[in-house]
């Protein structure tokens, strides 16, 4: 049981001259008919906070300037409207409906993390660990500052999820220490932390909750004019230094996004001097579209990673360190539609989604990959949704490979998952449930490898079936909520813990 500060809904954003493309200050921005406002601040950024739970008007004002009124009709925690222009002679804007999924984000949740926007630009490093190392619950492990992972509420490994929007991230930074998570949150927009029944919507083994990261994904409402924006930084603790660009082209109905960023950082500073061979360097490049329809939208992207970091050595081994060499590819296709279906569900949801990933390891100085790993996983996830309820499918296949000093055979997996979630008030509580079937398939190639310690007549292909389910209680106050979960979760076990002969490297 527990008892956590309650988070109220937000809305953020940047105000700028359209014409002149700079910040705008002291624009009054309040909701039409309510007693809740502020004013932008230098840079032109903005947050209101205690926002109504239903479709509510912002308007913006500023002397010398049309007035201007965005319709938002969104059940999200945390809306991110991006920039604003105000035009002193064009109305620039009459009206944005702002799409979401009321079911998944309008409903209670336990956690108290929750990070988009300006708060989201504060705290923003090169790592999700580094990002959310100030929040509650969460501590920082690191064998060096690309591998740097979080920690939560005590639990490391697969014992939580990290998604991408929803959806597994693709790659192996849950299988060892020294495997960087394959994101740089430079092209974050949003970070949640999410608890309770509502967990198992993303997988069965989320025992600590799920940290869920939207990043380089198309807006659901089309600009009405391209826009560009970039970031740049640096950090001298390391002497890094980072660029982001990022344009928008809307055409008729459909909109193009593009998207590049390069990292470099040197060997990271200690207390007690310079820690070598940590030096990291990040490139990536974004590419989409979207559709825009009146119910709904669709969407294509593909997005390019790739990252060389360094491990320090030890005198155990490897004394001059490791170099690892990543690369990634994620293609995504997304199609979004408002429905009306047994007058419960409004929204479904259809994604496509291949990763490709490519992880070798070398001994530092040394031109030849010790370690070379490889997967290759297809997705393919439906969903309906409707207020406080969800309903969903997920087929996985995943083909991993292996070489070098890696004993572990190549495999194909097969996930099937069914999931569901329900929320319903009780007077003065709120009863969340959820239920998630999964069952894994998993086809190891014996004759592929040799192995020194296994009998390869125990190598075969094994599935399991498993059940979790999750019931959360939550009470709201003004200012405190009170929570209490109880859960049965199960987690089928991967080639890597079935079969691996032995440590690698």
């Amino acid at each position: 049981m527990s008892i956590l500060f309650a988070q109220s809904r937000t809305v953020t954003g940047f105000v700028f001259d359209k014409e002149k493309q700079y910040p705008l200050q002291s624009v009054n921005i309040f909701v039409f008919g309510e007693d809740i406002g502020t004013v932008s601040n230098e840079d032109g950024s903005f947050e209101i906070q205690n926002i109504p739970k239903e479709s509510f008007s912002l308007s913006f004002a500023l002397i010398g300037y049309q007035d201007t009124t965005v319709l938002i009709n969104s059940n999200e925690t945390n809306i991110d409207l991006g920039p604003i222009y105000l035009n002193i002679e064009i109305l620039h804007f009459n009206e944005i409906s702002v799409g979401a999924h009321p079911e998944l984000k309008g409903s209670k949740t336990i956690s108290t993390i929750s990070l988009s926007g300006s708060e989201m630009h504060e705290k923003m490093k090169g790592t999700l660990a580094a990002t959310l190392s100030d929040e509650m619950g969460v501590e920082v492990g690191s064998m060096g500052q690309a591998t740097a992972r979080p920690v939560l509420r005590g639990y490391s490994g697969d014992r939580f999820l990290m998604t991408d929007g929803g959806l597994k991230l693709g790659d192996l930074s849950q299988t060892s220490a020294d495997h960087a998570v394959s994101i740089d949150m430079t092209t974050a927009q949003s970070i949640e932390v999410i608890r309770g029944a509502k967990s198992l919507i993303y997988g069965s083994n989320a025992i600590a909750g799920v940290i869920d990261i939207d990043k380089n994904s198309m807006p659901e409402a089309k600009f009405d004019h391209s826009h560009f924006h970039g970031i740049i930084g640096g950090e001298s603790g390391n002497s890094s230094l980072f660029t982001n660009v990022v344009y928008h082209l809307p055409f008729k109905n459909n909109q193009l996004r593009f998207s590049a960023l390069n990292r470099s950082a040197g060997d990271q500073m200690t207390p007690v001097g310079v820690l070598k061979n940590t030096s990291v360097n990040n490139n990536e490049f974004f590419t989409g579209i979207s559709n825009y329809g009146d119910k709904g939208r669709t969407s294509a992207s593909v997005e390019f990673l790739s990252m060389n970091y360094g491990i320090p050595g030890s005198p155990e081994g490897h004394i001059s360190g490791v170099d690892l060499e990543m690369k990634k590819i994620t293609q995504k296709l997304i199609l979004h539609r408002d429905i009306q279906l047994f007058d419960k569900y409004s929204i479904f949801d259809l994604e496509q989604r291949f990763v490709g990933y490519e992880h070798r390891e070398f001994e530092s100085n040394d031109d030849y990959a010790a370690v070379r790993l490889r997967q290759q996983i297809l997705s393919v996830q439906g969903k309906l949704s409707g207020f406080g309820r969800v309903l969903g499918s997920l087929f996985q296949y995943r083909k991993f490979s292996a070489g070098g000093f890696y004993w572990t055979p190549n495999t194909d997996e097969i996930n099937l998952a069914l999931f569901s979630f329900r929320e319903i008030d009780l007077k003065n509580f709120t009863l969340q449930n959820s239920f998630r079937y999964e069952m894994l398939s998993v086809l190891p190639i014996v004759s592929e490898v040799l192995f020194s310690n296994f009998d390869k007549s125990l190598v075969k292909d094994r599935t399991f079936h498993l059940g979790s389910a999750m019931l959360t209680l939550l009470k709201d106050w003004n200012h405190w909520a009170l929570s209490t979960s109880a859960m049965y979760t199960q987690r089928a076990p991967g080639i890597e813990d079935l079969f691996s002969d032995g440590p690698h490297l």
